[in-house]
């Protein structure tokens, strides 16, 4: 594998880190907006429908952890720990 094609390789996994990195505060956020509840199941809405700001989707995600607000937590810390 030559150098320039392992730079770009290594360029667009960074690319995707940083946007997976900024997704999952995103979703950490909006999880801590729906407050301390237990989720209904595995599969998660990260928005609510009542405060979701676009009309084209409802970010979904999944969880083992039962709970909104220890989950965002844990998002966010883990987007955080990302930055180093």
């Amino acid at each position: 594998m030559t150098l320039l094609r392992l730079n770009t390789v290594r360029a667009a996994a960074s690319a995707f880190g940083v946007y997976a990195r900024n997704l999952g505060m995103e979703h950490g956020y909006f999880e801590t907006r729906q407050g301390n509840v237990p989720p209904k199941g595995l599969k998660i809405l990260a928005v609510s429908p009542s405060e979701l700001p676009l009309p084209f989707g409802d970010e979904p995600a999944m969880t083992v952890i039962p709970n909104f607000l220890v989950t965002s937590i844990i998002a966010i810390i883990v987007g955080l720990s990302m930055f180093v």
